[in-house]
């Protein structure tokens, strides 16, 4: 009986996963929602004839315990792990969350709805599972439909509640705000220049610490300790301390992809500051280095650093504003 009826189950359920690909593309009519209709209900049957086939052995090992109710509670217990497996492995094969829904609306033989298929967002999609699965190793999970209308429910509740949490405050004049939004120059501006155009290196830790306190585009922009800039290579150094840079987070994959993508922001707001631009008229390479910094008790702060990456300008510059999958970009490990 548990055969016969995982037999029915994957003949009804797979059939109805390549009509739904069809139906979804428009190329079944109308009529083929009662087809449909047939094979969710060969679907919900089955599914019924399974689930007794294994509730009743559970049953028997109490009412009437013996030891082939055992051994075929063991079977089962067996097949239905190598199966949990198999769909967890490849999602893509069995796409339970989407089917749950179509199967849903074809077991009244009514009109499931079609998708229209738009060439952009599918193109999106594709790009976004791709670096997704270059990331992470695995399939980015199914669209979940039932998350998504409680998100909305949640969004259109917040926007029902909008009024009472309105901003009273006065919003400040245009002077205040243009004078506000001017970069704060440093009392060493013209000397640091100067050292520049002779082709010396320059700290301008100095010029990063004023302006950050009003120019904060980005979270790493208070875990700086150091800028350098080199003329001579064109290249301007970070140096990055926070706990955060751990020693496991550099050999995690997906961690690191965040540093990687974090780094890129920040470079890209960097690049675009304008009270930066003095500076990087000398400047063709970026260079982070992040350090990892822990307090000590009795010998002070302990700063080692972890990894490094690199970004030249003109790439900061040609993907200004663009999409830029940071998976291309090289990050030395130093420990």
């Amino acid at each position: 009986m548990l055969l016969l009826s995982l037999i029915i189950f994957s003949v009804c359920y797979f059939s109805l996963k390549s009509l739904k690909a069809s139906w979804e593309k428009n190329q079944l009519p109308k009529q083929a929602r009662y087809l449909l209709g047939i094979l969710s209900w060969g679907v919900l049957i089955s599914s019924c004839g399974i689930l007794w086939e294994i509730v009743q052995p559970i049953i028997d090992l109490f009412t009437a315990p013996n030891f082939e109710i055992a051994i075929q509670l063991m079977i089962l217990s067996t097949v239905a792990t190598v199966f949990v497996k198999i769909s967890h492995a490849h999602p893509e094969s069995f796409d339970f969350p989407s089917m749950k829904l179509f199967i849903k609306d074809s077991i009244r033989f009514s009109n499931p709805a079609r998708r229209k298929t738009i060439l952009s967002e599918e193109l999106d999609k594709h790009n976004i599972r791709r670096i997704y699965k270059e990331t992470t190793g695995k399939e980015l999970p199914e669209y979940d439909e039932k998350y998504e209308r409680a998100l909305q429910n949640k969004l259109q509740q917040a926007k029902k509640d909008e009024y009472f949490y309105k901003d009273k405050r006065v919003p400040a004049s245009k002077q205040v705000l243009a004078e506000l939004k001017k970069p704060i120059e440093s009392i060493h501006l013209k000397e640091e220049l100067k050292q520049l155009q002779e082709k010396t290196a320059v700290d301008i830790s100095d010029s990063w610490y004023l302006n950050r306190q009003k120019k904060s585009a980005h979270q790493y922009y208070h875990i700086v300790r150091k800028v350098i800039i080199d003329p001579a290579s064109q290249r301007i150094e970070f140096i990055l301390e926070s706990s955060q840079f751990t020693d496991e987070k550099v050999h995690e994959r997906e961690a690191l992809y965040r540093i990687k993508q974090n780094l890129y922001d920040f470079l890209q707001a960097v690049n675009q500051q304008e009270w930066t631009q003095p500076y990087l008229k000398f400047v063709s390479l970026f260079s982070c280095t992040c350090s990892y910094v822990e307090d000590g008790v009795f010998g002070g702060p302990q700063v080692h650093s972890v990894c490094r990456m690199e970004v030249s300008r003109a790439k900061l510059k040609e993907y200004e504003n663009k999409f830029f999958d940071v998976g291309n970009i090289e990050v030395e490990i130093l420990n």
